[in-house]
């Protein structure tokens, strides 16, 4: 055998050792680690929940990363969409984001060790459609002869973004955005607040909130308000006494300012209903008592008298004929020359 003959025998030999040695050292992740994906849930138009369990076959060894990856086509890998999970390995939760609506996804969790990576069982979900808005009305208040403050609250877009949203009012029933509203020009969800201007005074309006996103538009409940009357300046504020437990009736205080102003009035009392700003054409009491307190006392509480400039009107109005269980409405209101205004609206359960 020639001297070079040797020499490539040599060589041969040395790199089928280096071959054999590297390839008995390579460890198989499959035979370590054991992933489960879990089942996808809570799918929304952008969002979606999946996760895993990770569990050790052989050696415990450092996990260097976990989560869950996920496509448009199957079998996705770490180099598309992933999570990168840091809490409990055993069992995880993975939020997946930037979904597109009405798309089929698939996903598996996976775990990164030294030796290499480890894929789980493999899940395929759809994306929900594009939706309206949901959107609800909680309250108008501060209302006076011309304004009104108004309450919603947008709780999901839909999965497209919110163009515009607001409230529309009218003086009938079931308003739409075609009449008068607000207009707010933004997009996201959570609780807004929106002046009502331009009203007439002793008017009964129709309110309901509203959002529009690429969908279309979306209303919520309708909350029916009367707006004052000048010339009553009166301050009214409602507040609910004990409602006590098989007792048909609970007492409703109402507070007047200022003293001054005690001469215009005609009549006062307590009205009620089991919907919102309930007025004097449904359930109502008169009431006679009054009595004058310092300004802000507790309710059924006198602490003390004062000078007419400094004090409260006070007066006690009974709420009658109450179902146990149900929710009632109540607000005082007085009346004038120049007619009927209301408080605040406050609301109970009848126990």
């Amino acid at each position: 055998m020639s001297a070079k003959t040797r020499y490539l025998v040599f060589i041969a030999m040395i790199t089928m050792s280096l071959f054999g040695c590297s390839k008995t050292n390579k460890q198989d992740p499959a035979k370590i680690i054991h992933v489960v994906t879990l089942n996808p849930t809570d799918i929304q138009q952008r969002v979606g929940l999946s996760g895993g369990m990770i569990s050790f076959t052989g050696a415990v060894t450092a996990i260097n990363a976990y989560g869950v990856c996920w496509s448009k086509i199957p079998n996705p890998t770490i180099a598309d969409n992933k999570t990168v999970d840091t809490l409990n390995p055993d069992h995880y939760n993975s939020l997946l984001t930037g979904l597109t609506a009405n798309t089929t996804y698939y996903v598996k969790a996976y775990a990164t060790i030294d030796a290499g990576t480890v894929y789980g069982n493999e899940f395929s979900f759809n994306s929900l459609k594009l939706a309206l808005p949901s959107v609800s009305f909680t309250d108008v208040n501060t209302i006076t002869q011309t304004t009104a403050q108004a309450d919603y609250a947008i709780s999901s877009d839909g999965g497209a973004d919110i163009i515009s949203r607001g409230i529309c009012w009218s003086k009938d029933p079931n308003p739409t955005i075609s009449g008068s509203k607000t207009n707010v020009v933004s997009s996201g969800t959570g609780g807004f607040s929106d002046a009502l201007n331009n009203l007439t005074e002793n008017t009964i309006y129709y309110a309901r909130s509203y959002a529009t996103n690429s969908v279309g538009t979306a209303y919520g409940n309708e909350l029916s308000f009367v707006t004052s009357i000048s010339g009553i300046s009166l301050n009214l504020i409602t507040r609910i006494g004990s409602v006590i437990p098989n007792v048909d009736s609970t007492v409703v205080i109402g507070i007047l300012l200022p003293v001054s102003e005690l001469s215009s009035v005609l009549s006062y009392g307590v009205c009620w209903s089991t919907l919102p700003n309930p007025s004097i054409a449904g359930n109502h009491s008169f009431s006679t008592d009054i009595a004058e307190y310092k300004i802000n006392p507790p309710p059924g509480q006198r602490r003390g008298s004062g000078s007419p400039t400094t004090t409260d009107l006070v007066f006690h109005s009974a709420v009658t004929s109450l179902q146990t269980g149900t929710t009632y409405y109540c607000r005082v209101f007085v009346t004038t020359a120049a007619g009927t205004g209301y408080g605040q609206t406050n609301s109970f359960v009848a126990q």
